[in-house]
């Protein structure tokens, strides 16, 4: 059996640092659920389906909000508009 307590530690070797996470970006911070219909979730899949999509179905339903807001809530314009 071998005595691993007496083993002399490697010269002016560095010690071992574990990386430290990097904290995620919170790009989009509040989240809704909402139902849909199966024709819009058709659309969805069509949309974001395949390999060469460069969209998710969150990205999808995102822009179409922001649209729908852009068009009928006029601070929600002004706030996002101003921010360009």
């Amino acid at each position: 059996m071998t005595d691993l307590s007496a083993t002399a530690a490697v010269p002016n070797a560095a010690p071992t640092k574990a990386k430290a996470r990097q904290k995620a970006i919170v790009r989009f911070p509040y989240q809704i659920h909402a139902g849909i219909t199966p024709a819009m979730n058709r659309a969805i899949e069509r949309m974001t389906g395949g390999n060469h999509s460069l969209l998710a179905a969150a990205d999808v339903i995102r822009m179409s909000l922001h649209g729908y807001l852009m068009q009928n809530d006029a601070q929600y314009h002004r706030e996002v508009a101003g921010n360009r």
